[in-house]
């Protein structure tokens, strides 16, 4: 008994420790002392420079870090080096940057420890400077890569254009479905999809058209859906992947059937029915590459039909549970 408690003392211990290590690398960086200039600049004005060092300062107090700008008289790595520990920084933080017509290429680099971190891009417009330069000090800090900073709200520059996504776009797409018949032994039905979407930065509206069918053996019976929706989906968050939900109200034709192969479908006898009409949709899944020209869902689809099939004599609902996997573009 008192081995199992020391082991457990000891792993509360490793869990503490754990724990204090990472509140304690997260307060050297918020307590930090950071030494921020310019560095090379090339055709800016001096209303440029001022706002992108501004923009940089706010960042970082933004990030509890403490500032204190100042003029290098050389960007070398050893006198920035030199520089930081003359002044007992924790490091420095450099802006370089260059216009090139309508464009502003800006490449930020700082120390940590003896090595140098940087990250650059290129942004089309004055609107884009807060948002870029808060994203690449956070990267910074947070020895990310840029890329990995972006949201769907914070895309700038070329990330914006092909292969990076804007709000508002109308996309079509195509799938493949599987699925089956809740309350009847139905054969696994398969099919396909078309559909079309107007996606905004979380919400989309979209519309398709269904199919899923099989024949049934042994026993099973035969099942045919078809339907078109019209509906609205949500995305969560703002990454390249997220999950989403959706929901929406379609025109269904379904139709059951126990007869041989060789007669499924005959709609003149008993053991067949079918019908069309109202039906809701209610779904969820998985969003994937939302910064990019084509995107990926995997989704789980349940299908609520506002009418009944007389199946041999009983009445019978017939909801359909499916899984999708689209491409939209």
């Amino acid at each position: 008994m008192k081995g199992k408690t020391r082991l457990i003392d000891f792993g509360l211990l490793i869990v503490f420790l754990l724990f204090a290590g990472t509140a304690w690398a997260g307060d050297a960086v918020k307590n930090q002392k950071v030494l921020l200039g310019m560095g090379e600049t090339v055709n800016l004005n001096d209303a440029e420079v001022q706002v992108l060092l501004k923009l940089a300062d706010l960042s970082l107090k933004e990030r509890k870090c403490t500032t204190e700008i100042v003029r290098f008289a050389s960007t070398s790595n050893e006198h920035l080096l030199k520089l930081r520990n003359s002044h007992g920084a924790g490091r420095v933080v450099v802006i370089d940057a260059i216009r090139a017509g309508d464009k502003l290429v800006v490449l930020i680099r700082s120390t940590e420890a003896d090595v140098f971190r940087h990250n650059s891009l290129q942004l089309n417009s004055i609107d884009e400077y807060p948002t870029a330069i808060a994203r690449i000090v956070d990267a910074l800090l947070s020895k990310r890569s840029y890329t990995e900073t972006a949201g769907m709200q914070t895309l700038v520059g070329r990330e914006t254009h092909a292969p990076g996504k804007r709000p508002g776009e109308f996309l079509w797409g195509v799938g493949i479905n599987v699925g089956s018949t809740m309350n009847v032994a139905v054969a696994p039905r398969y099919g396909v999809s078309l559909k079309a979407a107007y996606l905004m930065q979380n919400w989309r509206i979209e519309s398709g058209l269904s199919y899923l069918g099989s024949e049934g053996e042994g026993g099973e019976t035969s099942s045919l859906l078809t339907e078109w929706n019209l509906g609205v989906g949500y995305s969560f968050g703002e990454r390249n992947w997220a999950p989403f939900v959706s929901a929406g109200l379609g025109i269904i034709h379904q139709a059951l059937s126990d007869l041989p192969r060789e007669s499924n479908y005959d709609y003149t006898q008993p053991d067949h029915d079918n019908d069309t009409g109202l039906g809701l949709y209610l779904g969820g899944g998985l969003e994937f590459f939302r910064f990019h020209n084509t995107r990926l869902l995997a989704g789980l689809r349940v299908i609520l039909p506002t009418f009944t099939l007389n199946l041999n004599g009983e009445e019978t609902w017939a909801p359909t549970v499916k899984t999708n996997l689209s491409f939209v573009f």
